[in-house]
């Protein structure tokens, strides 16, 4: 069974869907120290596809949407733990511009160079650089993140098909490699919105349902576990929770059930407001 995090700011300010720089450590820190491995992407995805399965405590780190304080905080942790992670990117929200060389100053970044895009969001040459590493990879969180609740309909279709595409495209001119993974924005699909994503190249695709990705899990729809905000307490109980062996599997596979159904409520409820 293997556990995907998913984070998105890490910032010493704190906040809405944030995590502080010392916590972010201590949740890496702690895992590692609990018997909890860390997998690249590569692994991750070549595994997934050929069948096989990874260690049961293996945990798969990930970010979205590309905020500039990946780069000045979290990336300083995975870089000094060693841990691999996937960045999953805003591509319009991307900026242009050299590297960002920041200085710290307690708990303030001083940014001499500001030019270049939305100063919210990292810089492709920063994701560059990340992807070099090899401890970076980076994928799609689609080109605009938009809400793609009832995108079921032809033309709805055909735009989400350009946004994706675009995305793809972004990344692969800018860091020299064709994603292979979508996280879609809020957790929002589809069959038929996956099926889409399927077809322009992106097999693996992932959600903000809690649970584990174990064999039985489709590569169109895995589950992560949403951090932000949370204690390293928390988090390593829910790690052990849902990489558990039976109980897990359970825990997880009712969760998708359950986001299943509600997705389905909810486009039934968009369809009958649409024909009223």
């Amino acid at each position: 069974m293997t556990l995907a995090l998913c984070f998105h700011h890490v910032t010493p300010i704190g906040g809405e869907h944030a995590t502080v720089p010392e916590r972010f450590h201590d949740h890496l820190n702690e895992l590692r120290r609990a018997g909890f491995g860390f997998v690249d992407f590569d692994t991750f995805s070549r595994t997934r596809l050929s069948g096989r399965r990874l260690p049961r405590r293996t945990v798969l780190v990930t970010t979205d949407d590309g905020y500039a304080d990946n780069w000045y905080w979290a990336w300083p942790v995975l870089r000094d733990l060693g841990v691999p992670s996937v960045f999953f990117v805003i591509t319009g929200s991307i900026g242009d511009g050299s590297i960002r060389n920041v200085a710290y100053e307690g708990t303030r970044v001083v940014v001499p160079d500001h030019e270049g895009g939305d100063g919210r969001f990292m810089r492709w040459s920063e994701l560059r650089a990340l992807h070099r590493t090899g401890l970076v990879s980076v994928q799609s969180h689609t080109h605009l993140h938009t809400r793609r609740v009832g995108a079921d309909d032809k033309e709805k279709l055909r735009v989400l098909g350009e946004d994706i595409s675009t995305s793809c495209e972004r990344i692969e001119t800018e860091v020299g490699l064709r994603p292979l993974a979508l996280a879609w924005p809020w957790g929002q699909s589809s069959a038929r919105t996956r099926s889409l994503a399927c077809e322009l190249g992106l097999h693996m695709q992932f959600t903000v349902t809690p649970g584990g990705i174990g064999p039985w899990s489709s590569s169109r729809l895995m589950s992560r576990l949403c951090a932000d905000e949370r204690d390293t307490a928390w988090l390593l109980d829910q790690a052990r929770r849902i990489t558990a062996p039976l109980i897990g599997d359970a825990y997880s596979i009712a969760r998708v059930c359950w986001n299943l159904a509600r997705q389905a409520h909810t486009r039934r409820i968009g369809t009958a407001a649409g024909a009223a």
